[in-house]
């Protein structure tokens, strides 16, 4: 993978709907900053796998990417490690704060 030692950094989001920050990141935010994939190159992956699902082909982003030949599979699997790793850390921390403020009220 392009540039594999750099750490990415967890920016905050807000889920539809839930008022409550965690920590996620998009898919195309990590291919981004680890330099596997242009922005551009993003934005054109998702346009194909839109366009594919008006007919009934319904791809990810990242097989859209691998299609269109701009990265790997093997690329492909480690940013989604990396991003189930860091949506996992956010949940962890999200669940001690809510601990820690239950225990404090009590």
């Amino acid at each position: 993978m392009a540039k594999a030692g750099k750490e990415v950094t967890t920016r905050q989001a807000t889920r539809k709907g839930d008022d409550k920050k965690i920590g996620e990141k998009l898919f195309g935010a990590y291919l981004e900053e680890l330099g596997i994939c242009s922005a551009e190159q993003v934005q054109q992956a998702l346009g194909y796998s839109a366009d594919c699902s008006k007919w009934g082909r319904f791809i990810p982003i990242g097989q859209a990417l691998v299609e269109l030949g701009y990265t790997t599979m093997n690329d492909i699997d480690e940013v989604l490690h990396l991003q189930a790793r860091d949506r996992a850390a956010a949940r962890s921390k999200e669940i001690a704060a809510t601990d820690e403020s239950a225990k404090t009220q009590n």
